[in-house]
């Protein structure tokens, strides 16, 4: 019995006049044509992409046999576009080395073709969405969903931008980034103005992209009024949605921590974590995908419509990856101040392993120096070391050494008094230094890597953290009974964090 799909392949090979053997290459046999026609092979989605190219129609009407404008086949290359998007974001976080002179010819051959082939699938995705776009004139959620994900693609090249503008010297990409970010903006406000009318969960989405927005221009107090006021209007209004409440709570907990405010951003992690579905989203949506493909050529439209919705669902926590990895760090640091060492390891492996994921490399090494306190809490002082080794080796060498008089793997030698580029992880990583030292009764290491953590400190906060090394040297010297050291490193302290308060006026 011919398949729904190959009954449409013969008739549409027909009316245009095309053999099996034109139809078929250069890719394929007319042998493998006659076997999809009669319906004895199923065609991969490569080989009805080749088929719908020569036959001059859309992918998806010639899966499904439905219109291009019909509104499944219109959630379908949406869903598609999504996948693709999210693919190209994750190459795009990809983390790249150098090139080595000795081989830069071929190198910057490869970084070129890499280049080209990103490019071109860049372009293929915005298309993608442009062409639902203008088939959805008259449906203004799918020209929203449109919107979103023009919106993010543009977010996705602004942090691929600034992240080569901070490996390289040239200073060009970081405006670039800047400009990505406005552009992002403004897809965002195009979706909110097609939702303005419709209930206040459809509009949560590009609210959350629109406090992403505001944070990356620093304003990470105006995204948290963003999130709070929709978040209050979804349960005023009686539309709780989770999947709502999960964009809102996840971006929510990433202002909240930008802007000091510890309490609020755990309180915005546990609700966003609480309401995360599978651990790995990205792969049910694949596979929600794959049914809704097969019920469409199957001709089951209202399973295929289930089907395609539950790929949305998964997909949109997938697209949340960054920030859910930035909800189990918060988490994971609670936890830790609250002895629940189990709890702090699974939260804070995660967020290491979504950061690095989602190319997050900075974010990633701060992780490592949260979960070297936790291998450290575990009895495993090597493992904590290595994870504080590479920490700290991934600022700059000519600038950590300044401040570092402790010589770390590789055998590096103290040089001039600078800031280095990361002064607050290569902090918090010299008191986890301090404790190892502690444990390994060596008071003169211990007492080095306290004052340099306090250096660090006294130029850029935070208060606390600078009270609680004070705090701790003096309890070093208190512990070797020497009561005037301990009283004057804790009067330092103190003109520390009042010299402190007075030049940032924060704690």
């Amino acid at each position: 019995m011919e398949s729904e799909v190959g009954q449409r392949i013969l008739a549409l090979r027909t009316a245009r006049g095309l053999t099996q053997r034109a139809l078929a290459e250069p890719r394929y046999t007319a042998a493998y044509i006659s076997s999809v026609e009669r319906g004895r092979r199923i065609p991969s989605t490569d080989a009805l992409s080749h088929f719908a190219e020569r036959l001059g129609i859309p992918l998806v009407e010639l899966a499904t046999g439905e219109p291009a404008t019909s509104t499944i086949v219109l959630d379908l290359e949406l869903a598609e576009a999504d996948a693709l998007a999210l693919t190209l974001a994750s190459t795009l976080a990809e983390p790249r080395a150098g090139i080595d002179p000795d081989r830069a010819p071929a190198e910057h051959q490869q970084a070129a073709t890499e280049h080209q082939q990103m490019a071109t699938e860049y372009r293929r995705v915005v298309a993608a969405y442009q062409r639902v776009a203008e088939a959805a004139t008259d449906d203004p959620l799918r020209a929203a969903r449109c919107q979103l994900g023009l919106g993010r693609l543009a977010l996705t090249l602004a942090l691929a931008l600034a992240l080569a503008s901070r490996t390289s010297q040239n200073t060009e990409p970081a405006s670039t980034a800047d400009e990505q970010v406005e552009r992002a903006s403004g897809y965002f406000d195009a979706a909110w103005r097609l939702l303005a009318d419709g209930d206040p969960r459809l509009r949560a989405e590009a609210v959350a992209e629109q406090a992403a927005c505001a944070r990356l221009r620093g304003a990470a107090g105006y995204g948290a009024y963003l999130l709070s006021t929709q978040r209050d209007e979804l349960h005023r209004t009686g539309y709780p949605d989770p999947a709502a409440l999960l964009a809102l709570h996840a971006q929510l907990a990433a202002c909240q921590a930008d802007r000091g405010d510890e309490e609020a951003a755990i309180e915005a992690a546990e609700a966003a974590l609480a309401l995360a579905g599978p651990p790995d989203p990205d792969t049910a949506a694949d596979l929600h995908l794959t049914v809704a493909r097969t019920l469409l050529a199957a001709g089951r439209s209202e399973c295929a419509a289930t089907a395609l919705d539950q790929a949305r669902r998964a997909r949109a926590q997938a697209m949340l990856r960054p920030e859910l990895a930035r909800c189990h760090h918060i988490r994971g640091r609670a936890r830790l101040v609250d002895a629940d060492v189990a709890g702090a390891a699974a939260d804070l492996l995660a967020a290491h392993r979504d950061y690095t994921a989602t190319g997050q490399l900075d974010a990633a090494l701060d992780t490592g120096v949260d979960l070297a306190q936790v291998h450290r809490a575990l009895g495993r002082p090597a493992q904590a070391r290595a994870l504080l080794d590479a920490a700290l080796a991934a600022t700059d060498p000519t600038t950590i050494d300044a401040v570092n008089p402790v010589p770390l793997a590789g055998g590096r030698t103290a040089a001039p008094d600078p800031t280095p580029p990361h002064p607050l992880r290569a902090a918090r990583a010299y008191r986890v230094l301090a404790l190892l030292a502690t444990d390994d009764g060596d008071q003169a290491g211990a007492e080095r890597c306290l004052r340099t953590a306090i250096e660090l400190y006294r130029r850029i906060g935070p208060r606390r953290e600078l009270a609680q090394a004070t705090v701790a040297l003096a309890d070093l010297f208190s512990a070797g009974g020497d009561a005037t050291a301990a009283a004057r490193v804790l009067h330092d302290g103190l003109t520390g964090i009042e010299q402190l308060t007075d030049r940032n006026g924060y704690g």
